[in-house]
């Protein structure tokens, strides 16, 4: 049983504020502000988080570690697409993802899957 420590409640208040992102450290720690605890608190908490399956990581296109909150807005069932260049994160539907799967023979884990590239607005910009 965990203990519910004001870091560990900064911490996932901080995730549900912001659901639909997936955040860095540093990112939750320039949210939180001032009342923000120690880096080395915040990553212990967020392994303790990650554990008990409350907030899933990912890793970015850097390899820098981004969390989110699990559950409801974590949407783990279809593939996300990330714009290279205004960030923006698309969500895939199910069928797109289904020809996929199909055409190349293959299964996707949903939640280790991004695909990144260039959004319409951006894609249309350079042309």
């Amino acid at each position: 049983m965990n203990y519910q420590t004001k870091a560990r409640r900064q911490l996932l208040d901080c995730l549900a504020d912001n659901a639909e992102s997936r955040l860095s450290i540093d990112e939750i720690m320039s949210a939180l502000g001032a009342s923000a605890p120690g880096k080395s608190t915040l990553y212990r908490q967020m392994k303790s988080l990650c554990d008990e399956g409350l907030v899933r990581r990912f890793a970015s296109e850097s390899g820098k570690a981004l969390y989110q909150l699990a559950g409801a807005s974590c949407c783990c069932e279809h593939l996300h697409f990330k714009c290279l260049d205004c960030g923006a994160l698309l969500h895939l539907d199910g069928e797109a993802q289904a020809a996929l799967c199909r055409s190349a023979g293959v299964v996707i884990d949903d939640g280790l899957s991004m695909l990144y590239g260039r959004c319409a607005k951006c894609a249309k910009r350079s042309e």
